[in-house]
C-alpha cells in the first residue's frame, strides 16, 4: 500500500508482515526522503517504513525490516 499524506501530518501504510492498515506521523524537519522502523499495531512486526515528498506531497510505502 501506498499512501499520501494527510493535513494532520499522518500517513498510512499496509504492514509488510500481516497487510493490516497502519499510520504514521511525518517529520518534516528531518528531510524530504528518510525511513523510520515502525512496529505493525496488530502482528507487532517491525517495518521499515520509507517516506518520499515530491511535489508538496508525501508518499509512503513499508517493507519487512528482515528484507
Amino acid at each position: 500500500m501506498t499512501s499520501n499524506g494527510d493535513s494532520d501530518g499522518l500517513v498510512l501504510f499496509a504492514c509488510g508482515y500481516c497487510g493490516e492498515s497502519n499510520e504514521t506521523l511525518i517529520d518534516d524537519s528531518i528531510g524530504k526522503k528518510y525511513e523510520v522502523i515502525e512496529d505493525c499495531s496488530v502482528c507487532c512486526k517491525p517495518n521499515v517504513v520509507h517516506l518520499v515528498k515530491e511535489d508538496g506531497e508525501w508518499t509512503c510505502w513499508a517493507t519487512p525490516e528482515n528484507e
